[in-house]
């Protein structure tokens, strides 16, 4: 009883009240003055992540489980729809391979419990959590691992619990990589202003943009369907005409209908020198990689690539 007359003495005197999803995605949002990535785990009854991305700056992703039959200007170009049947596993590897600014879970198969506390913790820097489960025992769970809820109407039956957690790097540097990434290599620095992130490795620092959006390489292993291939293949022929050191689709951010190059200066790589020669073999294996939607094939044609790329440059092409 005391746990539960804390929360609603907390809720009476915050304002604005949080109502439904779009209002507690809207709560976050407004504090930032730079572009996000937004994620929505589970099924997105409110349409939020079109109504987000009509209305804010940034990039905003739905993981529902569902896979549908797109067209183009179907949904806002800066919406990405992942749609591959999602597990604890499935996820923990997006999150340690991604950094969300913010992920709201809401209407998703995923229990509150302590095992899958970690999961939650490690998604984004604000996580917001709705449950109808209002005992005791499940508030008093989040509440232990930090959670507060946000302000909601008096009487409503469900909770919005939410952390924020600054995270200043990833575990992996993309999907394929092994876990061990650590801040004192690749720091990332992300605030409500600005983010951006810092390679401490080489001769010097090198310090670039954080692009929201996710890695082609996410996209692909997590069963991405928006954008669809004809899309993706339009914006790898675009890309192409960039020069670019290591054009590999690791190097590729998913931002909606738009794809953009990162790491065009790189510590490893040096002035005029490349690891990738853009022949007409290695651009078809980039247009197979984004047009396979079979997230266990995916791999070997990221490996063909890569050895491809890898053999040409040493002299000798296949």
């Amino acid at each position: 009883m005391k746990l539960t007359w804390s929360i609603t003495i907390f809720l009476l005197v915050a304002c604005p009240l949080v109502a439904n999803d779009i209002d507690a995605a809207r709560y976050i949002l407004k504090r930032y003055d730079r572009p996000v990535t937004f994620l929505k785990v589970g099924m997105d009854r409110e349409c939020i992540i079109p109504r987000l991305g009509r209305h804010y700056r940034g990039a905003f992703v739905l993981i529902d489980g569902y896979q549908y039959e797109w067209s183009q200007g179907s949904i806002p170009k800066n919406c990405i729809h992942l749609g591959r049947n999602y597990s604890p596993e499935l996820l923990q590897r997006l999150f340690d391979s991604e950094h969300f600014d913010i992920v709201l879970f809401a209407d998703h198969h995923l229990p509150i419990s302590e095992e899958t506390m970690p999961l939650y913790l490690a998604s984004g820097e604000h996580v917001i959590i709705r449950t109808n489960d209002t005992s005791e025992g499940v508030l008093a769970l989040l509440l232990h691992h930090g959670f507060k809820p946000l302000p909601t109407a008096e009487g409503s039956d469900e909770v919005y619990m939410h952390k924020h957690s600054p995270r200043n790097y990833t575990k992996r540097t993309f999907w394929y990589e092994e876990d061990g990434n650590i801040p004192e290599a690749r720091e990332i620095v992300s605030n409500y202003t600005e983010k951006h992130l810092i390679k401490k490795y080489g001769p010097r620092p090198i310090i670039s943009d954080w692009l929201p959006g996710i890695n082609l390489v996410s996209f692909r292993m997590f069963g991405g369907d928006y954008p669809t291939p004809s899309i993706m293949r339009r914006e790898i022929l675009r890309l192409i005409q960039i020069p670019h050191p290591d054009f590999m689709p690791n190097n590729i951010i998913i931002q909606g209908e738009s794809m953009t190059m990162i790491d065009l200066e790189d510590s490893n790589i040096g002035p005029g020198q490349s690891r990738t020669v853009l022949t007409d073999n290695f651009i078809q294996l980039l247009i197979d990689f984004v047009s396979e939607k079979d997230p266990q094939k995916v791999p070997h044609i990221f490996e063909k690539a890569l050895e491809y790329s890898r053999e040409y440059v040493h002299g000798k092409p296949k």
